[in-house]
């Protein structure tokens, strides 16, 4: 990873919850980088 966020707050990819809407929930409160949901 070549950039961090300003903010410094991550959400962690959680199977079967980070779907996209949880994404744009999350930066809208702070998450400074978001994930896709973990494949398994």
């Amino acid at each position: 990873m070549t950039s961090v966020p300003e903010n410094k707050v991550l959400a962690a990819p959680l199977a079967g919850v980070s779907d996209s809407v949880y994404r744009r929930w999350a930066r809208r409160f702070g998450a400074g980088m978001v994930f896709t949901e973990m494949v398994s």
